[in-house]
């Protein structure tokens, strides 16, 4: 178990070094520079200001600067939002993001299990075709599509919720829904996936000739099975619902750390892009490393030394 733990914390570190690596090409690769958008400096301010950021330098030199800072935890000031830290912007608005996050993941279980779970034990009933309906709307339909009708049917022609803002719970309502909608209906196809090859296997008739009740058999012995592929996708989906959906954040108008990520890729600017893109990279990497190892504990027949 040490060993294999060991080995998927390097796969993980390896994983990191080259997300850096190609976000930091790839950044100073984009045309413009971080004046772009701005009245044109005279040079010798522009110079200064560059010698400022580091930007004055080769870029080999500025790759191993970003990395040394990087392993410090320091991503440096934003070039953009004079007077502010990179990681100032991060510890302010991430926590905006993972409360809408962790509504969403709450409503993605609660309504996904159920909905998998249902459509699997009436398959080819009417309950299957109603859940594979809102199954196919929901991987189909972009989630800004989702928010946008929600915004109209709800907030201006029914007056039930606020349009937009995060103050207080009733505003939390619509981007949550908004957002776990996609991961909603693609965790109810894995559910319903799993359990209808789980409910076909020789355990299950097994189980049911004994007389064991339909509840025992779906959630105590069916459940248990169908759910791995779910638990495998928890950690990208809690990743990415944690640290934010830009799309959603922006709809909605919720200061969370995804508004910034757009705005700094418009303005160029470098420090917030390279800071926001690690900071999502290495929670991606922790969530999958931690489901990795749960995954290994509750199902033994993996091998360890894969």
């Amino acid at each position: 178990m040490g060993y294999y733990i060991l080995k998927r914390f390097f796969y993980s570190l390896l994983s990191l070094f080259i997300i850096i690596t190609a976000s930091f090409f790839m950044m100073h690769a984009m045309p413009g520079s971080v004046y772009t958008a701005e009245k044109k400096l005279p040079p010798a301010i522009e110079e200064n200001i560059k010698a400022k950021y580091g930007l004055d330098k080769p870029l080999h030199e500025q790759y191993l600067l970003t990395l040394t800072n990087l392993a410090k935890l320091d991503f440096g000031m934003s070039m953009h939002n004079e007077g502010r830290g990179v990681n100032d912007i991060i510890e302010e608005h991430f926590p905006v993001s993972a409360s809408l996050g962790t509504l969403s993941i709450v409503l993605v279980l609660l309504g996904g299990v159920p909905l998998g779970i249902v459509s699997a034990m009436n398959k080819g009933k009417w309950q299957d075709n109603v859940s594979m309906v809102i199954v196919t709307l929901g991987v189909t339909v972009p989630g800004f599509v989702v928010a946008a009708l929600a915004q109209y049917f709800i907030s201006v022609k029914l007056k039930l919720l606020p349009v937009m803002g995060f103050d207080t719970p009733k505003h939390w309502i619509l981007p949550g829904v908004a957002l776990s909608f996609f991961y909603m209906a693609f965790i109810a196809r894995l559910i319903r996936s799993g359990m209808v090859e789980v409910l076909e296997q020789d355990y299950i008739r097994t189980a049911r000739a004994k007389g064991l009740s339909k509840a025992v058999v779906v959630y105590k012995h069916a459940l248990k099975n169908a759910v791995l592929p779910v638990i495998a996708f928890l950690g990208p989906l809690a990743a990415g619902i944690l640290t934010g959906t830009f799309v959603i954040e922006r709809v909605f108008s919720i200061p969370g750390l995804g508004r910034y990520f757009i705005s700094s890729i418009s303005n160029r600017d470098y420090t917030v892009i390279m800071g926001v893109t690690v900071f999502y990279a290495a929670f991606l990497l922790l969530m999958v490393f931690i489901v990795d190892i749960i995954y290994v504990i509750i199902d033994p027949r993996i091998k360890l030394k894969n």
